[in-house]
């Protein structure tokens, strides 16, 4: 996938690098590269947690129509997003 935000059949699919344990949460757009701060740590999956949790609340869909294509060990994610369109995606990164 070589755009950030490409919606599918299925959803909207998002390539993310996360940064957990910032003093911050939120969302930026940097160049080409989407990224996530969240507060939580490194750790037994919290960080994912929080970043499902901030993209649940940012986009207004349930936990539920958010999954990982990839990178749950990794700071690089690919997720795909049920219920959204391209657009509000990339508004929430836009800020």
């Amino acid at each position: 996938m070589s755009e950030p935000v490409k919606e599918t059949a299925l959803g909207v699919e998002i390539l993310v690098k996360v940064t957990a344990g910032s003093r911050k949460e939120g969302f930026v757009r940097l160049g080409g590269q989407l990224k996530a701060y969240v507060h939580a740590p490194r750790e037994r999956g919290k960080a994912n947690d929080a970043l499902v949790q901030l993209l649940s609340r940012g986009l207004s869909v349930p936990l539920g129509d958010i999954n990982f294509l990839s990178g749950q060990t990794s700071q690089l994610k690919r997720i795909l997003i049920k219920g959204v369109t391209k657009r509000e995606v990339e508004r929430l990164f836009e800020g």
